[in-house]
Parts: C-alpha cells; sequence; structure tokens
C-alpha cells in the first residue's frame, strides 16, 4: 500500500517511558493544546502512558496522522487506532480541545462544576454539557468493585412526601 509522508504528521508521543500525572497533564494540556493535534496528543499520553502497542501486531511505533487529528496510525502494519475509541469518550464529536478543558473543569480541587456552568465555559449547550460531563466523570471512575469490611455506618436521609394535586400519597401520609 502506497503511503505519502505528508499523511503523516510526526511520531506518537507514547514513544517515551515517562509518566505523567493527570492534574498536572491537564494543566498543560489547556496551556498548551490549542489545536486538536496538540489534544490528541496529550489525551494519547494520558491513555497510554508510554505503553502502547498496536493490537493487531503488536508493534510500539505510531505514527500521527495529519488529516485525522483523533488516529494514529500503527508504523509496521497500518492499522488506524482512535484516542477516545473504547473510551468514555467514544464517538465524542465535541473537539478535543474542549474535552481537555471539561475535564480539567472538572478535576478542580475541591470544587465541582455544574452542567450549566459547565456549559457556560465551553460555549455548548446544556445538554452537551451534561453528556461530556457524564462521560467524563464515568471515565474518571475507579470502576474495580470494593468490599466493605467491619462497621458500616450509613447516615440516615430524611425526605417529605407532598401530596401532588390534592391527593395524598399511598399509606395517606
Amino acid at each position: 500500500r502506497f503511503r505519502r509522508d505528508s499523511a503523516r504528521r510526526r511520531c506518537c508521543p507514547g514513544a517515551s517511558d515517562e509518566v505523567l500525572d493527570v492534574r498536572a497533564a491537564l494543566r498543560l494540556a489547556i496551556s498548551s493544546a490549542n489545536d486538536e493535534y496538540a489534544a490528541a496528543e496529550v489525551l494519547f499520553e494520558l491513555r497510554h502512558r508510554g505503553r502502547w502497542g498496536c493490537e493487531a501486531c503488536g508493534h510500539r511505533r505510531c505514527t500521527h496522522l495529519r488529516g485525522r487529528p483523533r488516529l494514529f496510525e500503527c508504523n509496521r502494519c497500518g492499522r488506524a487506532t482512535s484516542v477516545t475509541g473504547g473510551t468514555a469518550l467514544h464517538r465524542c464529536r465535541l473537539p478535543l480541545v474542549q474535552v481537555l478543558r471539561a475535564a480539567a473543569l472538572l478535576v478542580r480541587p475541591g470544587k465541582s462544576i455544574s452542567a450549566r456552568a459547565l456549559a457556560r465555559e465551553l460555549g455548548v449547550t446544556v445538554e452537551t454539557a451534561w453528556s461530556l460531563g457524564h462521560r467524563l466523570r464515568s471515565g474518571f471512575l475507579d470502576v474495580s468493585p470494593v468490599r466493605l469490611g467491619g462497621d458500616v455506618v450509613l447516615s440516615p436521609v430524611g425526605f417529605r412526601l407532598r401530596p401532588s394535586r390534592g391527593r395524598l400519597p399511598p399509606g395517606g401520609f
């Protein structure tokens, strides 16, 4: 298969064995990722942390495609791998720069952000901001189950039943 060199941008950032701190990488991403390619490289490094390997042939080197910012191509077999494929951001159509800005806003220590505030910051609709926040929060979670041991204390949750449209709820409270 014939490939021109102009179709490739540069060698993948996953070739280094450097491990990045997530918050530091997101701060770096906000300051340096002003285009889709830089944002894709930051997400590539966060996802693979220098240990990328082609799923088809196991080769360790890849190339960032020039015309497709989210795709990296294996240097040996030519298989294309998406930065967002297989993650919570799969099929996310927002620009990766906005995704990184949203992630940086969500991981601020001690502060949470609502979908409405996220929509204001990113310049998108509230529905898009809610969906992106939901995707990113689910991606941040550790999905390994934790088995509780010892004494487990649950805090009481109070609630009040209000009649709807003049009718009493079941039980007649």
